[in-house]
């Protein structure tokens, strides 16, 4: 009983939670004008950011963090993150992240040089709850909310650019199992657990995100999100360990 009144409350605040859907095909989120993929995306919750440089030692860079959810019916097929640096700021900046796979996760460095940082990412299964509590804790309260529609297994793909003069742009799509990827010719030697096309689409999206991030407009177009079947009724698996 006590879950029915739950689940029936989860229901009524869904409109609520998706009131502000993107009808707009670009918005402004920090310094960057992103065009969404086609689909019925709704912003979930934003909030301000930052990232530290040397742990705060050495500044900080604020960012314009925004979640966004792709619905397919009463349903949310995926979760896009996105963090952006504000205009007008100038930061001489030593970006020291690594950018490294594992046995079960891919990355490619793609930097232009040293001071740079350019990494794409793919996973293999993750629960997504569970990810999401880590990835974005400030956002989780209001993803939290839409847990009864989220898929129970996703994966994530992800890439991050950022210039030795403090730009910086982070995109994140937390995807059911069926994301199609992309449409092009899958990685090789990519870790098992992840899909080829996964990584391909997420290095696909490290150079628009690249060419946003170098550009004076800040325009960002993310390639397509398909899907291979429908993400409610494709097999969910069990996570990576």
């Amino acid at each position: 009983m006590a879950r029915s009144l739950a689940f029936t409350s989860y229901l009524i605040c869904m409109g609520s939670l998706f009131a502000a859907q993107i009808n707009a095909a670009t918005f402004e989120i920090g310094r960057a004008s992103v065009e969404m993929p086609a689909g019925e995306w709704k912003q979930v919750t934003a909030s301000e950011g930052e990232v530290l440089l040397d742990g705060g030692a050495s500044g900080r860079i604020p960012t314009d963090d925004r979640a966004f959810g792709l619905m397919h019916g009463e349903r949310v097929a995926a979760i896009l993150l996105i963090s952006s640096s504000k205009g007008g700021i100038v930061v001489k900046t030593n970006w020291m992240n690594s950018c490294a796979g594992t046995k079960i996760s891919y990355a490619s460095n793609t930097a232009y040089h040293l001071n740079g940082l350019a990494c794409a990412r793919a996973t293999g299964r993750l629960n997504t709850i569970a990810y999401l509590k880590r990835a974005v804790p400030k956002m989780f309260r209001e993803l939290e909310a839409l847990e009864p529609a989220l898929p129970p297994i996703s994966r994530s793909v992800s890439a991050v650019v950022a210039n030795d003069y403090g730009t910086m742009l982070y995109v994140n799509l937390v995807a059911a199992p069926a994301f199609a990827g992309s449409p092009e010719k899958p990685l090789e030697n990519v870790p098992a657990g992840v899909n080829p096309r996964h990584a391909a689409w997420a290095d696909r999206l490290a150079v628009a995100i690249r060419d946003s991030v170098y550009s004076l407009s800040g325009k960002l177009v993310i390639p397509s999100v398909e899907f291979s079947t429908s993400p409610s009724s494709a097999k969910q698996g069990t996570p990576s360990k």
